[in-house]
């Protein structure tokens, strides 16, 4: 209790962050799932408030399988996130940002594969909806206050379809003082 009321009394815990910034961020990339059984294209939007010293973040993201041989349907995923977390200022333009968070999950993914002959078939497909937990580690290029670019590599991790994503975003707002 007593460590309690110096944190806060001394400012360290605060209820009110100063807040620095925001950023609309719309990313692209790739994505694979778990055991390596399914790969393909994923794109979504991240909203983020910035203060001092955290990093507040919501982000969709929408990632759909690329087929190589043959035709099927195709699984995807639809991923909705809320993020907390910090970030480093490494000199004036570069930032590397952790975040973790609860994710909503949901998507269709193939079942049972039904052979009609010897070259042509189909999958029963089966839809799902679970709750993961994300991470996400984003080193951040900030060349002018408004305009910024970054590498970000995300994972989530769920009991259904866990995914590892490499995403190129370009983000927009009040991104530096």
């Amino acid at each position: 209790m007593f460590t309690l009321s110096v944190l806060v009394f001394s400012g360290t815990l605060s209820a009110q962050e100063n807040f620095a910034g925001y950023a609309i961020a719309p990313q692209v990339g790739a994505y694979i799932a778990n055991n390596a059984d399914q790969m393909g294209f994923s794109a979504g939007l991240k909203a983020s408030g910035i203060t001092r010293r955290l990093l507040i973040s919501a982000s969709y993201n929408y990632g759909e399988e690329w087929l190589f041989l043959g035709d099927g349907p195709e699984r995807q995923f639809n991923q909705l996130a809320a993020l907390f977390g910090t970030y480093n200022d490494f000199g004036r333009i570069f930032r590397l940002e952790y975040q973790a968070g609860l994710s909503a999950f949901w998507g269709t993914k193939h079942t049972e594969y039904h052979s009609t002959s010897f070259l042509d078939g189909y999958y029963d497909i089966e839809t799902y909806e679970v709750v993961g937990f994300n991470a996400e580690v984003g080193a951040v290029f900030v060349p002018k206050k408004y305009f910024g670019f970054g590498f970000h590599f995300q994972f989530d991790l769920n009991e259904v379809q866990s995914i590892s994503q490499f995403l190129i975003s370009v983000s927009f707002g009040k991104l530096k003082k």
